[in-house]
């Protein structure tokens, strides 16, 4: 898979790619390749328990992890990230991991235009206008399998917790982009 155009693939092979340079860029993260080293984080619904990379990727709802600091949230992220990535398949949920530590209060498109921002779309077919609509079109589409929708895309934000400033753009877009499922 070559990771370039707007298509499902093409999420896919961004999610995977940005998680890859993460663990290469900084080798103290490799840790999340290897399961058996990591404490098994676990959520809870307020009924039962569960591991949180289970209930997260099998969960139809937006989730809010709430922990404090040096509880395991960016760990359980990175390692979802990670595990959700080994393989394309059609029929799965792309994942991208997106730390929200470039986000700017004045920024209404910040997520989308991450999201572009890692992709390889040819500039000459598309400008980042026609991208974006591009984007907008495969949210729209969920995969369909045996009775089953899924979202075309499950995003993991890390960091809404440290922002500082009027965070309601930011949360505008988390709104309507969770919409597109």
């Amino acid at each position: 898979i070559d990771g370039i155009g707007l298509t499902h693939c093409a999420l896919w092979e961004s999610g995977r790619r940005q998680i890859e340079k993460m663990v290469r860029d900084n080798p103290s993260l490799s840790f999340i390749k290897n399961s058996s080293e990591l404490f098994p984080s676990m959520v809870t619904d307020g009924q039962k328990v569960y591991p949180s990379s289970e209930y997260i990727r099998n969960s139809s709802k937006n989730i809010l992890l709430l922990a404090g600091g040096g509880m395991g949230k960016t760990t359980a992220l990175l390692r979802l990230a990670f595990s959700g990535n080994a393989r394309y398949s059609p029929d799965q949920t792309a994942v991208i991991y997106l730390p929200l530590y470039g986000w700017k209060p004045d920024d209404k498109s910040y997520i989308v235009n991450s999201i572009l921002e890692s992709l390889h779309f040819r500039t000459e077919n598309h400008s980042f206008e026609e991208a974006r609509k591009a984007l907008y079109e495969i949210l729209l589409r969920p995969i369909e399998t045996r009775n089953v929708s899924r979202p075309v895309l499950l995003l993991l934000l890390d960091g809404l917790n440290e922002l500082s400033g009027d965070t309601k753009p930011l949360i505008d877009e988390i709104i309507r982009l969770s919409a597109m499922r």
